[in-house]
């Protein structure tokens, strides 16, 4: 699966809010976020739904597959969506250095 039909994907059938960056840098891997809220990475180009240990980022790091990543964007729905202070935590700014 394309990441944009990877996308696509879980937008409908998780949450609109849903959207996917590929990273500025390393070009071989994207972002899912919620709104502005990073939750996991996934790979640039196409997904599969079966890891595979020769499918790798650049610096030799699996990808993900789409169950995995499925899973891990579902959770974090479910926290955001049940737990009123996991969206404050994850958007909170961090204290300024003295």
């Amino acid at each position: 699966m394309t990441r944009l039909d990877f996308e696509k994907k879980i937008k409908k059938e998780i949450d609109q809010h849903l959207n996917v960056k590929v990273h500025p840098q390393n070009l071989d891997v994207a972002g899912v976020y919620y709104n502005d809220i990073y939750i996991c990475a996934i790979p640039s180009g196409d997904i599969y739904e079966e890891r595979n240990p020769n499918y790798q980022d650049a610096v030799g790091n699996v990808h993900r597959p789409i169950p995995e990543a499925i899973a891990m964007i579902g959770g974090f729905i479910h926290q955001v969506k049940n737990d009123p202070e996991f969206l404050e935590l994850m958007t909170e700014k961090p204290d300024a250095v003295v």
